[in-house]
């Protein structure tokens, strides 16, 4: 007998199981035999104010369930969930110990898309083609700006996979007549009871004979699918009893925890994102390397003059950051190892290429520039006022074509839009989000194997600091960027540091 804790789900009794079966039935999961409280992982929340009750105001906690308990034909109970969930209870009980069995059919792996017919579509996206090859279900992301067309995406599909049947569900009539519109111009015609089908939820629900024999469903609203009129999304979803089930999501849009979650049980966690048609993201890793010593900054109550001293006019660490880039840029591999072992570990050929080193404004950027004797990248308006001719001269040399887009170089936030593209930046600045690298530098045309490495500071020499170091690495996981030394989560992992507690 294994007890279902693990260190997954605090507060609750142990559950003794030997034996888990997840019976696939259309879009749903079963699961058997019954497990008392499962649905208190497996739940969303979400608070609400109480308009009824004046004065003081009220905010009730909501808790919406994510799995439903059901009965058999012989009255016993189990638990169903949309078939998202599939992956995380499997992970769930596996890691527990416990045998998983699983029943029903599931959807195989398609064949390799067929290219040829995507020649007027040229260049396709592969990184979209591989993922509804492989996966299931999940979500497609893009970036706003119309860069990226959801219709164009769905028409590589409808092409690449001639023989599948197809739907396209969206909230408002003027958005499923606008991609009817622009499938037919891509080549893909929408025809009510051919191949390809797009309308509302409303009108795809009227489909009852179609909708159980799609191989395929694509939500262009997948945020309004669970709210939608007459609960008309979801009933669709219902009533697919084989397809894949996509939604496509504009990565701008902000998404509430408790949509999220819902969207979790329909598409699962798995996603993948489209930056431009015949591009895919560019994979990025994080290195640190720990910074201590030297003189402590004062415990001062402005940011600022914290920054100043314990970064802008710390002398060690400025040493360290030049010693660094250095190193990195020589191919010194003998000085990594006896002074950044960590970096050294990732290997030659991972560290090397065109160096930045990234800095906050030109002061810092000038003091670094002129200890390694690189140009300084700055934005296009930079006051020289009181500049020494040295210093003129290093900014000089950095509005320079070939040395701002070829060489190594120190590079400000403004003066990254210019500077080309780099394969290391090391952050010297300290700043608690992301590198503020252009979003179209941080995509590879497809069939390039290009990847960014970013070498941050691990600052242990001020509370301040400290904080803004874990601020950093938690943008960097947040954005799915490898962090060296660090495995990284696993779909559960996810879903469950988004659970603000065990439910009691």
């Amino acid at each position: 007998m294994v007890l279902l804790t693990a260190g997954l789900m605090k507060d609750l009794p142990p559950f003794v199981v030997d034996q888990v079966t997840l019976g696939r039935v259309g879009q749903y999961v079963h699961i058997q035999p019954f497990i008392p409280r499962l649905d208190l992982i497996f739940y969303s929340a979400y608070h609400k104010p109480a308009n009824f009750v004046t004065p003081p105001p009220a905010v009730f906690r909501i808790v919406d369930p994510l799995i439903f308990e059901c009965k058999d034909v012989h009255d016993m109970p189990y638990w169903a969930a949309f078939a998202g969930l599939d992956p995380l209870l499997r992970e769930l009980f596996e890691r527990a110990g416990i045998e998983v069995v699983l029943k029903g059919k599931r959807p195989e792996p398609l064949p390799p898309p067929d290219l040829e017919r995507l020649d007027g579509l040229a260049p396709h996206d592969a990184a979209l083609l591989e993922f509804v090859r492989s996966r299931e279900r999940g979500l497609i992301r893009f970036p706003g700006g119309g860069e990226v067309c959801p219709a164009r995406l769905i028409a590589q599909i409808a092409l690449a996979y001639s023989e599948l049947r197809i739907a396209v569900a969206a909230t408002r009539n003027a958005d499923a007549r606008a991609v009817a519109r622009e499938l037919a111009a891509y080549g893909v015609k929408d025809a009510r009871a051919g191949r390809v089908l797009t309308g509302t939820y409303l009108d795809l629900l009227e489909q009852k004979k179609a909708l159980p024999r799609l191989d395929v469903y694509f939500a262009l609203n997948p945020t309004e699918l669970i709210d939608s009129f007459m609960n008309a999304g979801v009933e669709c979803v219902r009533r697919l009893d084989r397809a894949r089930l996509y939604g496509i999501v504009p990565d701008e849009l902000r998404v509430a925890p408790r949509i999220r979650d819902h969207l979790t049980a329909l598409f699962s966690m798995e996603e993948t994102y489209v930056p431009k048609h015949g591009y895919h993201a560019m994979p990025v890793e994080a290195a640190f390397v720990p910074m201590y010593g030297g003189s402590r900054p004062p415990d001062h109550r402005d940011d600022q003059i914290v920054k100043q001293f314990g970064v802008h006019e710390h002398h060690l660490r400025n040493r360290r950051v030049v010693r660094l880039a250095q190193a990195v840029a020589d191919g010194d591999i003998a000085l990594l190892k006896a002074q950044f072992a960590d970096v050294a570990a990732l290997g030659k050929k991972r560290v090397s290429g065109r160096v930045g080193v990234l800095v906050d404004h030109v002061e810092h950027g000038l003091l670094l520039a002129a200890k390694l004797g690189w140009p300084l990248v700055a934005g296009p308006t930079v006051n020289e006022q009181g500049l020494s001719a040295e210093q003129q001269a290093i900014l000089v040399t950095g509005r320079e074509k070939k040395q701002r887009t070829k060489e190594s170089v120190v590079v400000t936030a403004t003066g990254m839009a210019h500077a080309g593209r780099f394969d290391l930046v090391i952050r010297a600045d300290a700043g608690t989000g992301l590198p503020p690298i252009p979003e179209a530098k941080m995509r590879v045309r497809n069939g390039q194997d290009r990847r960014l490495l970013v070498i941050d500071f691990l600052d242990r020499h001020h509370p301040v600091l400290r904080k803004w170091s874990r601020q950093r690495q938690e943008a960097y996981r947040g954005a799915g960027w490898g962090v060296v030394g660090e495995t990284p989560p696993s779909p559960l992992d996810r879903f469950l540091a988004t659970r603000p507690e065990v439910l009691r």
